[in-house]
């Protein structure tokens, strides 16, 4: 299970890179952990509320989004992955996996479908015959460009219903919180 795979990689030593909690910092039983600075934090149900929210959110506006796609079989992982795609021309499948966080195995596979739709073009990279570079074709650039269309006319919608120090509240808050999260995700030094 998911579960269980979450539990194991805190308990391999070797999975430990990424910002992951080893799992000598983790206190099974309080269900504290450790900061960089050796303080001890427990999770409060604000934060818990704040992760169920973002959840709820994300699950919603991916909901409203599938329905915008209805007559097509695009997935939201295919788009992830044509979105990174277009940000970063020439990145391989196993940057792309990093970058979005999905398993390579499933990024490969994805890739592929989305290269015999023509959407995405694979190269061999001149330096190293070995790894293959992803770019996007015109016409995956197009369906990119129309999903981009959806989701703005959905963000609009959703986040136009907020008044606007609600609006602004929000972006600041969810800047912060990926900051702290990138830094997070940064190797540390002091991890072997």
């Amino acid at each position: 299970s998911v579960e269980r795979g979450a539990r194991q990689q805190f308990r391999d030593p070797g999975r430990q890179r990424g910002g992951r909690i080893p799992i000598s910092d983790v206190n099974s039983f309080s269900n504290e952990r450790s900061t960089q600075s050796g303080i001890r934090v427990r999770p409060s149900r604000r934060d818990e509320e704040i992760v169920d929210l973002l959840r709820e959110v994300h699950g919603a506006l991916r909901e409203r989004l599938m329905q915008g796609a209805k007559g097509t079989n695009r997935s939201i992982a295919a788009l992830s992955l044509l979105r990174a795609v277009s940000q970063e021309p020439g990145i391989s499948v196993n940057e792309l996996a990093r970058r979005t966080h999905m398993p390579k195995s499933l990024v490969s596979m994805i890739i592929t479908d989305l290269s015999l739709e023509r959407l995405v073009r694979k190269a061999p990279d001149p330096a190293d015959q070995r790894l293959t570079r992803l770019r996007l074709t015109a016409t995956g650039t197009r369906e990119l460009d129309r999903w981009r269309a959806a989701y703005r006319a959905i963000a609009a919608k959703e986040i136009g219903a907020l008044a606007p120090i609600d609006a602004a509240q929000l972006l600041s808050g969810l800047r912060a919180l990926r900051a702290v999260m990138t830094k997070i995700d940064q190797p540390r030094g002091d991890v072997a």
